[in-house]
Parts: structure tokens; sequence; C-alpha cells
């Protein structure tokens, strides 16, 4: 019998997960379902015997900030996907922290990571704990924090992640815009037209 094709839901934030201060181990659920053979939702010790990988790089945001060199550890994410078995229609999947959502070609998520450890240790609820996406060479609004469902289907959705990035540009755009007696000021780096690339002090 053909599976009913799952959706995300339509939301516009991520999560809230307040900050205890305290380390401690941050346990979780991650649901695997959608167009697959085997609706799962597993645990930590679910995923102890898959082999893990490593990636380091620069952590940058189109916001204009870079963290240099951190080391990221997890899993290949197809490997979670194959538990669940995905079927031979299955062409995508959707890594999602509640309605947040960002979209891969099952090929991308050959090479993308859910993570579990930072820089040797394991993440804190701040950097994204339990499980946090890394799409090597993707853009910031792909390392999905908090991530609770693989969504896997036959064709690419909208990634919501996409959406609200490029909402929170604009309004940071729009705030840097101040106006001054006789003349218009602005700061920080423009995005189009003519000055595309360049800072800008008035």
């Amino acid at each position: 019998m053909p599976q009913k094709k799952e959706e995300p839901r339509q939301l516009s934030a991520l999560p809230s997960h307040p900050l205890d201060g305290a380390a401690k181990e941050i346990k979780g659920r991650l649901r695997i379902c959608g167009c697959v053979a085997y609706t799962l939702e597993l645990e930590a010790a679910d995923l102890a015997h898959l082999p893990r990988q490593t990636w380091q790089a620069p952590f940058s945001c189109e916001e204009g900030w870079t963290v240099p060199a951190l080391t990221w550890e997890g899993w290949r994410l197809y490997s979670l996907l194959d538990l669940a078995r995905p079927l031979p229609t299955a062409r995508a999947v959707a890594v999602c922290a509640g309605s947040y959502a960002v979209w891969l070609t099952l090929e991308e998520a050959g090479r993308a990571l859910l993570c579990d450890h930072l820089n040797g240790v394991p993440l804190s609820r701040e950097h994204g704990a339990p499980w946090r996406l890394l799409v090597p060479g993707g853009k910031c609004y792909t390392s999905v924090k908090w991530v609770d469902t693989l969504l896997v289907s036959e064709a690419m959705g909208v990634s919501t992640a996409e959406e609200i990035a490029r909402q929170r540009l604009e309004a940071r755009r729009a705030s840097s815009l101040v106006r001054a007696v006789g003349r218009l000021l602005y700061w920080g780096l423009a995005w189009s037209s003519p000055f595309a690339g360049e800072r800008l002090s008035q």
C-alpha cells in the first residue's frame, strides 16, 4: 500500500530551548519518516554502531562573520537515512527542527553530517544539541540546530530556513539605514547595484 506523503508544517521560527547553564547530556529523539520502508524513532544509543566522520573548516555566515577552524564530528546523513531504507522513488530529504527545514538531495545527504560533537566535546544546547546538521560548503542557514526529523520525499520542497534567513538579512539591511539632516548615511556591506560587495561609510 502506498505510504501517505508527509510534509513539514509551515511555521516561521525555530523551537525554543532555554539554556540551563550546567553541562550535561542532552537527550533527544530523531524521527525518520516519509518515503521510507520503515518509520523510525531513534535515540543516541541507536546510532552508536554507525561509523563516525569529522569535518574541519571555518564557519561563515552571510551576515558577515566567520569563526575559524571548527572541528565537527558525527555521522554521514545518508547513513542514518539508510536505517529506514529510502524507497526507490526517494529523491530528497528535509532536515527539520520543528518547522524550520532545509531540503537536500539524497546526493547532498551523502556529503552532509549530522553532528553531536564540536571541537572534541558534545554539543551544548546553544550550539544545537542533541544534533546539528553540517553541509560542507553550504550556507550558514543550512546548519540546522536541534534536528528532530528527517523527512524523506520524492521531490524537493521549500526550505523554510532560507526564507527565514533572507528575512533576517533584509531586516538587518533596513535597520542599517539611518537618516541624518540633509543626507542619508549607510553602514555595513552593500549587497546590490553598483556598490555590491563594497563597504560604504556614507
